[in-house]
């Protein structure tokens, strides 16, 4: 079946009438198996793909009731209301999902050195939604780096010593729509364990489009010869 779907028979609760004919109760139930089937089939499937319903009894009981989409690519519950669907998702299991970039990246040359970072699918992120974002490095040599996050089209840098340190990036946002407030924090600690040290701390603003895949991910600005290795970048989505 193609998408959007086109079903074989419309769902028509009148049908067959009791004048039907006898004989042709093999078909009639025939078409209502493959009429069942034929809507079993989109009761899943990608967010971006969510079908409207029929609406004969797509909330059959009243309100509270209605027919439910699994998007198996977000990870949502959503519920028909007769009109849209509603997600539903933080009913269920406190609703979150976790993305990471485990890669080591090692980068010695000057110039900018993106990485992969991670993608979330679009419709996974809503207004209210949010997520908290980890990332670990460590730097050698003698030089200079900026290090940007980059969500999107967005970005916030900041500034990495010239010295051999660990770092561990931390980032809370909340998706309000339009420009969303965050708050980041970068910890600094000397090779071999020593106590971090905050040594960034402040808010930030990204425009993030929800209905949009997000790639968030790193990218590190090395204006002279100087070694990052980052160990990892990960984001939990609060859905």
């Amino acid at each position: 079946m193609a998408f959007p779907p086109v079903f074989t028979d419309v769902w028509d609760t009148t049908q067959p009438p009791d004048t039907q004919l006898a004989n042709l109760l093999g078909q009639d139930i025939r078409n209502l198996k493959l009429d069942i089937m034929q809507r079993m089939s989109l009761l899943s499937g990608n967010a971006a793909n969510i079908p409207t319903p029929e609406t004969v009894n797509a909330v059959w009981g009243g309100a509270g009731f209605g027919l439910i989409f699994f998007a198996t690519d977000t990870g949502q519950i959503f519920q028909w209301s007769g009109a849209a669907w509603v997600n539903v998702t933080g009913t269920f299991f406190g609703a979150s999902k976790r993305y990471s970039d485990t890669a080591t990246y090692t980068f010695n040359t000057s110039g900018a050195h993106p990485t992969t970072g991670v993608t979330i699918p679009a419709n996974t992120l809503a207004v209210g939604s949010s997520f908290h974002l980890v990332a670990g490095l460590d730097t050698s040599g003698s030089g200079s780096v900026t290090a940007s996050l980059l969500f999107g089209a967005s970005n916030a840098g900041f500034f990495i010593s010239s010295a051999a340190f660990n770092y561990l990036i931390d980032v809370d946002h909340v998706i309000t729509g339009g420009s969303n407030p965050g708050f980041m924090k970068v910890f600094q600690g000397a090779p071999g364990g020593s106590s971090p040290a905050l040594v960034y701390s402040g808010p930030i603003n990204i425009t993030i489009n929800t209905a949009a895949n997000l790639t968030i991910s790193t990218s590190y600005n090395i204006t002279t010869p100087f070694t990052v290795n980052q160990r990892f970048l990960s984001v939990t989505v609060n859905i």
